[in-house]
């Protein structure tokens, strides 16, 4: 079965557990990261080849334009995630539909191309900003990744959607990152900080329950700064944040390769086609 792998194309800076402290206006003089970790990326998705989902920053698109210029020219899907990396319960409707409008028009004029997915900061849509997904659709999207129905300290939506389905009074479709169902309570398992922190055996063998046992693709995210292994560091930040941060970055190279050579990837829209019908039969209601 195809999965979608999804990257999200920020500075270890726009993390929340890293960002304690930092302004916008600190974002330009604080020491990059992305174009390094993002040469080791790719050298690594060229070795298979696969074509993945980049969630960018608009922020970002602007500093680096040829970098996401060149993502798109090699067949990877560039969406959104959001211009200014705020989260959706931080913003008014309006404020919100504005940095949607603002993140879609600079990626579409860095790379020509349409940009119909989107995902928001934090996975901050949930059961307090169920209104996002109407704005999305008038915003010109066709698909969100928002979603994660954990429970989380900084993030979820325990009683959120978890798979792909049609949202209420909108066309468009949710995509929510996945998650194993043990009796009442979803588990992660779509990547982010649990793949880097746990054992690699308990993604594998939920991505092939996921697959075989209940026919779902699997929605799975990482952030490039986690391939660092010399992340710069502020004393605004907590030393339980940095090393809940950089815990076991030296082993996502090799975790990433297993992953790669062990399972099917593509993007969220080569996912959507294979899966739209199957999975989006009906809209989610509250």
């Amino acid at each position: 079965m195809l999965n979608a792998l999804t990257i999200d194309v920020e500075e270890y800076f726009h993390a929340r557990r890293l960002s304690r402290g930092i302004d916008v206006d600190d974002w330009p003089t604080l020491p990059p990261q992305l174009p390094h970790v993002m040469h080791v990326l790719l050298e690594m998705l060229d070795q298979y080849p696969v074509k993945v989902t980049f969630f960018v920053l608009g922020w970002i698109a602007k500093q680096y334009p040829q970098l996401i210029r060149s993502l798109s020219q090699q067949g990877h899907e560039i969406a959104s995630h959001g211009y200014y990396h705020h989260n959706i319960t931080q913003l008014s409707q309006q404020a919100f539909y504005q940095d949607l409008k603002q993140a879609k028009h600079c990626l579409e004029d860095c790379i020509g191309l349409p940009v119909i997915g989107y995902r928001a900061p934090n996975f901050s849509l949930n059961h307090k900003t169920p209104w996002a997904w109407e704005i999305l659709a008038k915003a010109g999207y066709s698909y969100s990744s928002s979603v994660y129905p954990i429970y989380h300290d900084h993030y979820g939506w325990p009683d959120g959607p978890r798979f792909m389905l049609r949202t209420p009074a909108s066309p468009l479709i949710e995509v929510p990152i996945s998650t194993l169902r043990f009796g009442k309570i979803s588990l992660p398992c779509g990547g982010g900080g649990y793949f880097r922190l746990l054992p690699y055996a308990y993604s594998a063998q939920a991505i092939r329950i996921l697959n075989q046992k209940e026919k779902q693709p699997v929605i799975f995210y990482f952030h490039p700064w986690e391939l660092s292994t010399a992340l710069p560091t502020t004393a605004s930040v907590s030393w339980i944040n940095w090393r809940l941060s950089t815990l076991n970055q030296q082993k996502m190279h090799k975790k990433l390769n297993q992953l790669l050579q062990q399972f099917q990837w593509g993007t969220v829209s080569d996912v959507l086609k294979q899966s739209l019908y199957a999975s989006c039969s009906h809209a989610y209601t509250r």
